[in-house]
């Protein structure tokens, strides 16, 4: 899937983008589907 996202041939949606430590807001989050597309965790 990597070299398909270098390529070019997928582009996700990256809908939220949630700090790591914010980590079980984030499942919660996508639990209660207040989400469409991707989530993002980042350190």
């Amino acid at each position: 899937m990597y070299g398909w996202l270098r390529d070019g041939k997928i582009d996700p949606y990256i809908n939220r983008v949630f700090p790591l430590a914010d980590a079980g807001q984030a499942l919660t989050t996508m639990q209660n589907k207040e989400i469409r597309g991707k989530v993002l965790l980042k350190a």
